[in-house]
């Protein structure tokens, strides 16, 4: 209904219950490469890309980031990709929207599995109750400003991106685990696009 393409990639026999994943920030459907892999025999899996991000449609206005959009489009994919229930999984701040949508769209939802996002609640009263969380969120504060958050991560050949994949405080650490030269090449070809970021940057945008 929004009138945006969105862009997915997809695991697994139509027909087969859906299994539809949201990847988190700086990401797209890349990020769920291995489980598109895994559970494609027993789903179709299909891993999006969310509004703004890599190959989906990016509206210039931040107003089109709202939570009420990003909710709204997860509704509209699954009836567009034929079915009316999935398991939902999200990260990060996929794993915020897959929260909303199992709040706002139960029947939608049979089996809800987030990664690394507190229920939504219960993120805002722990961080009004605990300033050390609040200054570890302090990211979501910067990114209220004006393109100045999407300059930073271009500054020296993307480091503060890489950075978050590599870095022993943010990175992928398992010993065998780590993102190859190519994985990472991956996540620069699709960020480094002119204007790349400012789409998932809207989605924190409009948080307040």
């Amino acid at each position: 209904d929004s009138g945006l393409r969105f862009h997915y990639v997809a695991a697994g026999e139509r027909g087969k219950p859906l299994m539809l994943l949201l990847h988190g920030f700086p990401e797209f459907w890349y990020s769920w490469r291995h489980q598109l892999r895994e559970f494609k025999s027993e789903y179709r899996v299909v891993a999006l890309d969310l509004r703004g991000y890599g190959e989906t449609d990016a509206p210039s206005h931040k107003e089109n980031y709202k939570l009420d959009c990003l909710i709204t489009d997860i509704k509209d994919i699954l009836e567009s990709l034929g079915y009316n229930k999935c398991v939902l999984i999200g990260h990060d701040w996929g794993g915020m929207i897959a929260w909303l949508v199992a709040i706002c769209y139960p029947e939608m939802v049979t089996k809800l599995i987030v990664v690394n996002f507190p229920h939504p609640s219960v993120f805002t009263e722990y961080i009004l109750r605990h300033p050390s969380q609040l200054i570890k969120s302090g990211y979501y504060f910067f990114f209220q400003m004006p393109w100045f958050p999407e300059f930073m991560f271009t500054v020296n050949d993307f480091k503060v991106l890489k950075s978050l994949f590599t870095s022993q405080a943010t990175g992928i650490g398992r010993k065998g685990c780590r993102l190859t030269a190519e994985d990472i090449e991956a996540y620069l070809y699709v960020f480094s696009q002119p204007g790349a970021l400012t789409g998932p940057i809207n989605h924190y945008r409009t948080i307040f």
